[in-house]
């Protein structure tokens, strides 16, 4: 899972760079993929699914602590797929 425009400084209210920016990120995520399938003889595979919104980010675990992004935007987000 990725996010991006989180902050003031990352954020292009006008432009949305941000938005093309993930989207690159994301079509090199599926070449990285398609090569790694190629040199290792496995057939792993991605789906992507962009959505734009607000979200909630924050630490959720006391033994194992990891950092998320909730809220419907990553819902969405993730159902695109199916």
């Amino acid at each position: 899972m990725a996010a991006s425009g989180l902050n003031a400084s990352t954020y292009d209210r006008e432009g949305r760079s941000h938005v093309a920016a993930l989207a690159d990120y994301a079509m090199h995520l599926m070449e990285q993929m398609k090569y790694i399938n190629e040199h290792s003889f496995n057939n792993f595979q991605m789906k992507i699914g962009l959505n734009m919104g607000p979200v909630v980010a924050g630490v959720i675990g006391a033994r194992k602590p990891q950092y998320d992004i909730w809220g419907n935007t990553v819902n969405v987000s993730s159902r695109m797929d199916s």
